[in-house]
């Protein structure tokens, strides 16, 4: 982890919060000095959300440009299960019972409200989170999140299955880099990243275990299907303003996704970017310029 946001150049604080089913970690980088005369601060803290694998350090190259263009309290923990945070006995529907969880941890620490940013499986419980606890969410920011559509990659399918899925999740360095190649970016990141990235991802992978990402993805996965999708009827109240950004060359969630997800929403716009499934990763400098434009036009509103 601290290899990974070292190279970032970045130094987030580490905490664990302890909670009634474990240990929840997250990574802080806190409220600059002097924020409060920046032109774009508030005392909102921003929460990132991670996907499926790894943790809140995924965000690595995402902290510093929030934290300093923006001046606020920045936020990324580990979800329960993943990186340093204590796994967790699992429900469905997974990404409600996630954002249960989330607001369980914001309750300990006595955040009130958030700006929350969720990408991939992350999406899904900050975008389940909004609809079940709408006065605790300033702005929504969705990056290739799950819950638009039922499609999943075939490796997803064939891990979900009772068969294959133990072999197939089973932690290892290659197998973590064919899926960081293959299904999580379009454009191969540089050596020296992609070396510490791939490594902070497979221990995160050990340390959760396999019986836990079996389970896990057995729920989220149903009939070779996304078993959660959000539809019309569930978010048609949920105001909140939200940002959906995708990688155009995503290979885990087809684009048409977010279509489907800006028409359920009654304030939400659709901002592609030219990246796979993790323009956090790929394009974090455009990803960053395209949230902050959106966190100014709303202050703006305000």
């Amino acid at each position: 982890m601290r290899a990974l946001l070292d190279h970032a150049g970045v130094a987030p604080t580490s905490h664990f919060t302890m909670l009634p089913h474990g240990r929840i970690h997250h990574l802080e980088l806190p409220e600059l000095p002097g924020a409060a005369a920046h032109p774009d601060a508030g005392d909102t803290p921003i929460v990132l959300l991670h996907g499926a694998g790894g943790g809140g350090a995924n965000w690595y190259r995402m902290l510093g440009p929030l934290s300093e263009s923006l001046g606020r309290r920045v936020l990324a923990p580990d979800l329960p299960g993943f990186g340093m945070s204590d796994p967790v006995t699992l429900e469905s529907p997974l990404g409600t019972h996630t954002a249960g969880l989330l607001h369980e941890w914001l309750e300990a620490l006595r955040i009130d409200r958030v700006i929350l940013v969720g990408t991939s499986f992350g999406g899904l419980a900050a975008l389940r989170f909004a609809e079940h606890y709408p006065a605790r969410v300033e702005r929504l920011v969705l990056l290739d999140t799950a819950g638009g559509g039922d499609e999943i990659p075939k490796v997803v399918r064939l891990a979900a299955s009772l068969a294959i899925g133990p072999v197939l999740l089973l932690p290892s360095r290659r197998g973590t880099q064919w899926l960081l190649r293959r299904l999580m970016t379009h454009r191969r990141l540089p050596q020296a990243e992609e070396k510490r990235l791939i490594e902070y991802l497979y221990q995160s992978a050990r340390r959760s275990g396999v019986r836990f990402m079996v389970r896990a993805l057995r729920m989220f996965a149903r009939g070779g299907r996304q078993a959660e999708q959000p539809n019309i009827s569930d978010l048609v109240r949920m105001l909140t303003p939200t940002l959906i950004v995708w990688g155009r060359h995503d290979a885990f969630f087809p684009v048409q996704h977010a279509t489907a997800l800006r028409l359920r929403l009654p304030d939400a716009r659709v901002v592609e970017i030219d990246a796979g499934h993790s323009p956090n990763w790929e394009d974090p400098a455009e990803l960053a310029r395209v949230m902050i434009e959106f966190f100014a036009e709303q202050l703006q509103k305000d």
